[in-house]
């Protein structure tokens, strides 16, 4: 049902083949959020505009996504095991 109400919205806004291909995308953005008895909070979902990407490469990320880059060439390109602090707020 989740699947058929996604293609209706999005049909009515994007072209056919974009909105096919977002379909399960939004499904399972949606189903990884949901908590059972509760409602569904969609600040918990964030649409980020990529400019060096095209629309079909559009892909959920079940996660944190910071595409920042480096402040500093001398920054290492790829870090593992690491400790991020995000910050919604002035410093």
């Amino acid at each position: 049902m989740l699947i058929s109400v996604a293609r209706t919205a999005l049909c009515t806004k994007l072209h056919p083949e974009l909105a096919n291909q977002l379909v399960d995308i939004v499904v399972d953005a949606v189903n990884i959020i949901r908590i059972a008895d509760k409602p569904i909070d969609l600040h918990m979902v964030e649409i980020m505009h990529m400019v060096h990407r095209l629309a079909g490469d559009t892909q959920l990320v079940k996660g944190l996504v910071l595409d920042h880059g480096a402040r500093n060439p001398d920054m290492p390109k790829r870090l593992e095991n690491c400790y991020i602090l995000t910050c919604n707020v002035s410093l």
